[in-house]
């Protein structure tokens, strides 16, 4: 069975871009552009790995994470931002979410999630 993983970003080309990089990879792969629609997403498909950005329409990114990692505590949560702050960083530390600015190479996005789910990270 292929891993699951859901992508969050209020920017589509962005989404849909991840969504095909992943798919080349072997991983059944959801995307959509708010929190609202990820939380819904998730509560039936259940991913292993969830790639979300800090800005989301509805809740922000990190609001977000901190509902799926409360409810799937299996889940691993890649927050993406293009503005770094102490808060989001802080939030991110605490949640024990990894943390990449925009834009991000999809090579070292791969590779993080590929050791996320080996259980090495």
């Amino acid at each position: 069975m292929n891993r699951r993983l859901l992508v969050v970003d209020y920017d589509a080309v962005t989404a849909e871009t991840l969504k095909l990089i992943f798919e080349r990879q072997d991983y059944d792969v959801e995307a959509c552009r708010t929190g609202e629609e990820g939380m819904s997403i998730a509560e039936t498909w259940q991913p292993d790995i969830v790639i979300a950005a800090v800005i989301l329409k509805g809740m922000n990114g990190l609001d977000f994470a901190k509902r799926v990692v409360a409810r799937y505590p299996g889940c691993h949560v890649i927050l993406l931002t293009t503005v770094v702050n102490p808060w989001m960083v802080d939030g991110a530390r605490v949640l024990g979410l990894d943390l990449y600015t925009k834009p991000v190479y999809p090579a070292v996005l791969i590779d993080r999630v590929g050791v996320l789910l080996s259980g090495l990270g």
